[in-house]
């Protein structure tokens, strides 16, 4: 048996390595687009002959069960009910061999039983039947309740509205392979299993790599602590794996430039949700893969789910790639440096700039509109994106101003209202955090000494706000107290630069 689990061992390591240059090569050559027919993997040929075990497993039903050994079979059919298997450790014995090499002696002349054809019973799958026909669908020999599903969103219209590319439909291929490979493996199905999640990891990696490496301004509060430690971990640990590094830009790269394409906003839509379909439908199979494993081998999967959200913080840095060039920030800058910020009285007409960026609001709508056509467009994350540009580069421009009075602060509150109102209104969502962050930085100089010191000191720690912009709530603040000034610019860190 140990020679056995040695030469299993040796072959997955070969195997594995195959698959990850595979979809690197995948990678290398893809064109962003959506796969429009995926709904689940149900429908991929891979998962056919443990479908009926997924379903069992889907809610996490027999997760505790042990894993009986497989018996030869001719054709791929579902597992047996698992209620009264025998230990997982049973596999050691010896009619558990000859099981294995019955099964095996099919393949006697093909490389692995993974490689091979399926079933010629099998039909053709919808997802790469090239039908046009929409209103068809994959054949199951299973009734309707019998089918799995997960958990798959639609849109407003009743179409399926996952996103999927042809790399992340690899990916779950080589999932499906590898599920195959524990129910016949299963003294190596912790270092299988782990490998699946590595091949999830990579495709993570380069969707980030690809789309998130031309970003135009600052990304210090773009990346949250998970994001950030997990991309460290798989450059660490699974990039040195993989022969052909770094990924190609030769199909994106022009897309990703041109301002007419949005800068390539399809395709980053296309290869940030394919990353979180792709971990979506991989935790679909949480429960009949902790089924497979050994109980005292389960905590590593355990932790990989509880960590996978890490893949959703992917959205923010990406789109902010499109969006932070669409909004046109240094035009709007100039624009907030000619407005006298140092008025006595309150007005009641919103400063010229906003007009621009209500305009700049609007065309996006209508660009937004017209892709949504093309490919399903996560609007809420997208403007969200626009909107912690926009108001951001509000805040910007609200720290460049050398002086301003009470009136000044007044008007800066009137044009934040008004845009505000108006991106509420089009984009059909509330954006609360933003509102608070330049609500804050506004309402900031009407504070009193003592609070405005603990203010600068929250910041600073949170490092919400630039020191750039902290500066320069405290220059005009203090314009005539040198002394605060002074202890101010201290705290945040700058000499008087007055």
């Amino acid at each position: 048996m140990d020679s056995m689990k040695n030469q299993s061992v040796e072959f997955f390591k070969r195997y594995h390595s195959a698959c990850l240059e595979e979809i690197s090569l995948f990678l290398d050559n893809e064109a962003w687009v959506c796969v429009n027919s995926f709904s689940s993997v149900s429908q991929l040929q891979e998962f056919k002959c443990v479908k009926k075990a997924l379903i069992r497993h889907a809610s996490g039903q027999n997760a505790s069960d042990p894993v009986k050994p497989p018996t030869p079979r001719l054709s791929a059919q579902p597992l047996p009910n698992t209620d009264n298997d025998s230990s997982v450790h049973s596999q050691d014995g010896g009619s558990s061999i000859y099981a294995f090499c019955g099964y095996f002696l099919r393949f006697s002349e093909k490389s692995s039983p993974f490689d091979g054809g399926f079933d010629e019973s099998m039909l053709e799958e919808d997802i790469l039947a090239g039908i046009a026909d929409e209103t068809s669908c994959y054949f199951s020999e299973e009734s309707d309740d019998d089918n799995f599903s997960g958990t798959n969103e639609t849109d407003s219209s009743g179409q399926n509205s996952l996103i999927v590319n042809n790399t992340s439909l690899t990916v779950l291929r080589c999932i499906g392979r590898y599920l195959q490979m524990c129910r016949l493996l299963h003294s190596i199905a912790p270092q299988i299993v782990a490998s699946m999640t590595e091949l999830i990891d990579f495709f993570i990696f380069v969707v980030h790599e690809l789309f998130a490496k031309d970003l135009p301004v600052a990304s210090s509060n773009l990346y949250s602590l998970s994001l950030t430690a997990n991309l460290q971990r798989i450059s660490e640990q699974i990039i040195p794996k993989v022969k052909n590094w770094p990924p190609s830009k030769s199909m994106i790269g022009p897309d990703l430039e041109n301002g007419d394409e949005m800068f390539g906003l399809a395709k980053r839509i296309v290869g940030v949700e394919s990353a979180c379909c792709l971990v979506e439908q991989f935790e679909q199979l949480q429960g009949y893969m902790l089924h497979l494993l050994p109980g005292n081998e389960r905590k590593p999967l355990e932790e990989y789910f509880t960590n996978s959200s890490f893949v959703s913080d992917l959205r923010k840095p990406v789109y902010m790639c499109a969006t932070a060039r669409l909004a046109d920030m240094q035009s709007i800058l100039l624009a907030m440096a000619k407005v006298k910020w140092d008025i006595n009285h309150v007005t009641v007409q919103h400063s010229p700039y906003i007009d621009s960026i209500n305009r700049a609001i609007q065309t996006f709508a209508m660009r937004l509109e017209e892709l949504s056509k093309q490919t399903s467009v996560p609007k809420a994350f997208v403007w969200d994106s626009m909107a912690h540009v926009l108001t951001h580069t509000l805040v910007e421009g609200f720290s460049n101003a050398k002086k301003c009075s009470t009136g000044g602060r007044a008007l800066m509150q009137l044009d934040f209202t008004h845009f505000i109102s108006l991106l509420e209104l089009i984009s059909g969502l509330k954006y609360a955090i933003h509102q608070a962050y330049v609500d804050a930085y506004v309402k900031a100089f009407y504070l009193p000494k003592d609070l405005l010191e603990e203010w600068i000191r929250e910041q600073k720690e949170s490092t919400e706000y630039s020191e750039k912009q902290l500066v320069g709530l405290v220059m005009c603040t203090c314009n005539n107290d040198k002394k605060t000034r002074q202890k101010l610019l201290g705290i945040i860190g700058t000499g008087d630069v007055s």
